[in-house]
């Protein structure tokens, strides 16, 4: 899949635009929203997916957020839309497994429901019980225990997800309607625990501190009772709860500062529990946070510690992951010398030395020192390390002549890079050179740009072609927009035949295409990933000539999401 970097120093640069607003532009800014709300509107229904309209609906709920009455009758067709997406997925269930999201709630309807809440979380939690789907009631109720069904093995975890999204829904609403707040916490504190109890019960602390004492207090019985597993599986939401329970017990505090008042006798029993199951079930749980945990174990159950860290040792994520080593990070938060650092690698496991190695070259460049931090590396890789570790090295020494503004210097050693490296970091030196004095240095960074276009195809060969037109083209489109549009606009016909392709390919797969439709609530999954920054920027030199380019993208669901995160963006 094709993809695009996303290049946040790019909405830096326009940021002096916005601050410099008068009311012919405000008004210019107003008329053009309506344009873009209404082509939205009039295009949302056309699309094939009442899911795909779904997500719309509710993402224009929250443009027109300043028009209340407006904003609910897009949030109801959303959740209207919704419902009718999950009728369809029910009746249709064994046709396909295509479905999934919606018969267990994996993203669609959370993403829809979290939309909605930022600007009516009333309306959303009631829109939460309307839409729950029958699989989500069946993992509450437990109704599937003790039977094999479709989705036995993920009980607990749609139960788990379930509860903390209603959790995180009521304290939105204790937010937004805060005569209502101490009823609606105690309420969802008492019936269920989850990943967001801690925030529901510090949101009850600010209105009710007594109240939020003890019931803070009653859940940890509940965690302690229930323990952190259910049946054979961990129960990672009490796990994660408990986690957080444990570090917000022993964090320092402000003299004056209010807190829960947790029970010290009741805490260190939850402390001990947890304890118990990361070191009997490290091995099945996958991740054991020893630098998190080491406060804890060490406060209430010292003579835990060494069989915490060998548990914690001898743990890997997905067979790949190992925790941090402490002392590593020690060593690197003290701001040593670049000698120092050479001299204490030695003392440090294999697989550590090289960040140690490498942390000392960079040292040695920042200080201009830059022959002896290859010497450094020279001295301890080889072969393809060597070169991995001389790259990374030209990389950061790059970046520090930059920002000293020693930019001849920093273009030639850019231009000593490897391929897949110069163009990207000429890139970033045209835009940073052109930021440091828009007047006097846009020639000398057009120059770089055109220099780039001129090494790279006409028409993009791979994913790594496309993913640096799109950064030229981002960047072009601050310093020289009408080159902008000229490199761009030819692309968008094989941006078509790339989206069109890819649509083929996963509707055969049975991937993220229905109806010969995206799914767009899996975001910008069209075979190119088009970062909706650029069409900011774009929009905001030549907003007509950006709205034409926009609309010559063959796919509606690619038309309506750039126009709607356009939208989102304040544009």
């Amino acid at each position: 899949m094709l993809k695009l970097l996303t290049f946040a120093f790019l909405l830096a640069a326009h940021c002096s635009l916005f601050a410099q607003s008068t009311p012919e532009i405000e008004k210019e800014k107003a008329i053009r929203r309506a344009k873009m709300i209404e082509q939205a509107v009039a295009e949302t229904p056309q699309l094939r997916l009442p899911e795909n309209r779904a997500v719309i609906f509710s993402k224009l709920g929250a443009v027109v957020a300043k028009d209340p009455e407006r904003s609910r009758s897009f949030f109801q067709n959303a959740i209207a839309e919704l419902i009718a997406a999950q009728s369809f997925a029910e009746q249709n269930r064994k046709a396909s497994n295509q479905q999934s999201d919606l018969l267990t709630s994996q993203s669609t309807r959370p993403q829809i429901l979290n939309q909605i809440a930022q600007y009516d979380a009333e309306f959303a939690l009631e829109s939460l019980y309307k839409t729950r789907p029958s699989a989500i009631e069946r993992a509450l109720t437990n109704k599937t225990q003790g039977k094999i069904g479709d989705f036995q093995n993920n009980s607990n975890y749609l139960a788990q997800a379930e509860v903390g999204l209603e959790q995180r829904l009521i304290g939105m609403v204790a937010q937004q309607k805060p005569e209502r707040s101490v009823a609606l916490l105690k309420d969802s504190i008492n019936k269920k625990v989850s990943g967001e109890t801690l925030n529901l019960l510090k949101k009850l602390f600010e209105k009710d501190p007594a109240a939020a004492n003890e019931l803070g207090n009653e859940v940890i019985g509940k965690l302690v009772g229930k323990g952190f597993m259910s049946g054979t599986q961990p129960n990672y939401e009490s796990i994660s709860l408990a986690n957080s329970i444990l570090t917000e017990f022993i964090r320092e505090r402000n003299p004056n500062e209010k807190y829960i008042a947790f029970e010290e006798s009741r805490v260190r029993d939850l402390a001990e529990k947890l304890i118990a199951v990361y070191i009997a079930k490290g091995p099945q749980l996958g991740y054991i946070p020893l630098q998190q945990l080491e406060p804890i174990v060490k406060r209430f159950s010292p003579a835990s510690y060494e069989a915490l860290k060998t548990a914690a040792a001898n743990t890997r994520y997905r067979g790949h992951y190992r925790e941090s080593d402490p002392e590593l990070q020690k060593l690197m938060q003290n701001d040593p010398t670049a000698g120092f650092l050479i001299a204490e690698a030695k003392k440090f496991p294999a697989e550590s030395r090289p960040s140690i190695y490498q942390a000392a070259a960079n040292k040695l460049s920042e200080s201009g020192q830059y022959d002896q931090a290859l010497g450094v590396l020279k001295d301890h890789f080889e072969d393809d390390a060597l070169e991995n570790a001389v790259n990374s090295l030209n990389w950061t020494y790059s970046q520090q002549l930059i920002n000293k503004g020693n930019y001849d210097a920093a273009e030639s050693l850019i231009l000593s890079f490897v391929e897949a490296n110069k163009n990207s970091a000429l890139i970033s030196l045209a835009l940073t050179i052109f930021n440091a004095n828009p007047d006097e240095n846009r020639s000398r960074s057009v120059g770089i740009l055109n220099r780039v276009r001129s090494s790279m195809p006409d028409q993009p060969e791979n994913s790594n072609d496309m993913s640096q037109l799109f950064q030229l083209v981002s960047t072009y489109a601050s310093i020289d927009p009408s080159e902008a549009f000229r490199n761009l606009e030819p692309a968008v016909e094989q941006m078509n035949e790339l989206a069109n392709a890819f649509a083929v390919v996963n509707a055969f797969q049975g991937n993220n295409v229905r109806q010969g439709e995206f799914v767009i609530s899996n975001g910008y999954n069209f075979g190119i990933y088009i970062d909706s920054s650029m069409f900011r920027t774009l929009a905001e030199k030549d907003f007509g000539r950006t709205m034409d380019l926009i609309d010559g993208f063959s796919r509606r669901e690619m038309r309506l999401m750039i126009r709607v995160q356009l939208l989102e963006s304040g544009l």
